[in-house]
């Protein structure tokens, strides 16, 4: 594990952006994971002016989303891919064909979407505050797994934000993400951690003992597993 600690938020973003564009400028074909959310939102401003600039250069980059959540319109795209469109692929002009979807529909083959198209090389995620990583949440997470299933129970202790989420709409069954044993499998796993908010959590990550109760502790098992954080993610470090 390698634990980089910048300044500010904006060193943050620079730094996980030219990470990204590293990966993206190699003669090669590159598939890149990336997350949706607040932590990634300064990456994505630089990253959409680097992509409408060279995206003829970049034309051979793929990019994955690593969980979805059905939108409350079953008609619709599910809520995850909507927000990866708002924050990068629309801004930046990706064409579809450079996008690989995850939905509820093909979730238990899209590891091996992945291995036939020759694996992922980077993934950019987040920390949340509970402990979640991708999809895999609190009490829900098997370690065991590729790509998943996460049930949505009332027992779960996230299960009220998802009930105020849904508000009248009917909460659904489950929602998918990648599990562990996929994310053990990208060649660069990138998690980035910002603001006091999160100081807490990446403390409990790295001196927790693996537990489903604070899923990113597995996360510590990849062998190449960088973690850029901040002054203030870092705090209690």
């Amino acid at each position: 594990m390698k634990k980089i600690i910048v300044d500010t938020y904006d060193e943050l973003s620079d730094l996980m952006n030219s990470i990204i564009v590293a990966e993206m400028t190699k003669d090669k074909k590159s598939n890149i994971s990336i997350t949706a959310g607040a932590s990634p939102k300064g990456v994505y401003e630089r990253l959409v002016k680097f992509y409408k600039k060279y995206s003829k250069d970049v034309k051979n980059t793929y990019f994955y989303n690593f969980d979805e959540v059905p939108a409350m319109n079953p008609n619709e795209e599910g809520m995850t891919l909507s927000s990866l469109r708002e924050q990068f692929y629309t801004p930046a002009n990706v064409e579809e064909e450079n996008i690989v979807k995850l939905n509820l529909d093909n979730y238990d083959t899209y590891d091996q979407i992945i291995e036939d198209n020759g694996g992922l090389d980077l993934m950019m995620i987040g920390l949340g505050a509970d402990g979640h990583f991708c999809g895999n949440m609190p009490m829900g997470t098997d370690f065991s797994q590729y790509t998943y299933r996460m049930y949505i129970k009332e027992e779960y202790p996230w299960y009220a934000p998802i009930k105020e989420q849904y508000g009248d709409n009917e909460v659904p069954e489950y929602f998918v993400t990648m599990g562990l044993k996929s994310l053990l499998k990208v060649k660069h796993l990138v998690l980035i951690v910002n603001g006091t908010s999160k100081a807490e959590a990446l403390k409990k990550m790295l001196t927790l003992d693996m537990t489903n109760e604070f899923p990113a502790t597995g996360l510590l098992l990849h062998p190449n597993f960088t973690i850029i954080a901040d002054k203030e993610a870092a705090a209690l470090l």
